[in-house]
């Protein structure tokens, strides 16, 4: 979002064009001077762009092919982003692979810290086990991929890669709160979802 000249998003700006209805205050990023990312839909940057204090609304959505370094695998051989990630196999209990560069940048990770294999190492595009040079692997475990709830401001396995199946602790039950940030205090409660048993 770009505000005119000379303005700036203050807390008097958003309370005088009640922008907290189209955003989080908690979910601006500043750019420079009068530019800032926001997170919002489409119908309200539409509405948004409408105010007197907006110059223009650009949507930034990454390219397909565009590499993004900091994205799983975080390997050149995949030009993956947020908005195009994948394809992608999420590994399961004896899925076999065959070992190669590829292979390793996806799933190296997850077979040298997750799979209780004695001294793995991954060296010039092979993978090692106890001091042997494996061609192929086969999981001894169930994997997740886990996304966050907020698309374009969320860490999840996007960044970081596959959790591993005893590494998941809990499930949930029950929705304890829900908040709305696009609405004003009091009505910010989303009343219909609390203590709502998740099917």
């Amino acid at each position: 979002m770009q505000l005119r000249p000379g303005t700036q998003l203050t807390e008097r700006l958003r309370k005088n064009y009640d922008l907290d209805t189209y955003f989080s205050p908690s979910e601006v990023e500043t750019i420079q001077d009068n530019e800032y990312q926001i997170y919002t839909t489409p119908a309200k940057a539409k509405k948004l762009s409408t105010l007197e204090p907006v110059a223009a609304i650009t949507r930034l959505v990454s390219k397909k092919g565009e590499r993004k370094p900091s994205i799983f695998p975080q390997s050149p051989d995949f030009d993956w982003n947020e908005d195009h990630f994948g394809p992608l196999v999420i590994p399961f209990e004896g899925m076999k692979i065959r070992i190669n560069e590829k292979n390793l940048a996806l799933y190296g990770k997850a077979i040298r810290r997750f799979e209780w294999n004695d001294e793995v190492r991954i060296e010039e595009g092979k993978l090692w086990i106890e001091g042997k040079p494996v061609a192929e692997y086969t999981f001894k475990q169930d994997y997740y991929f886990m996304m966050g709830d907020n698309r374009h401001n969320s860490l999840d396995s996007r960044f970081w890669g596959f959790v591993p199946e005893d590494h998941v602790v809990g499930e949930a039950l029950v929705t304890w709160l829900s908040l709305d940030y696009n609405r004003s205090f009091f009505s910010r409660i989303r009343w219909n979802r609390v203590f709502k048993a998740i099917r």
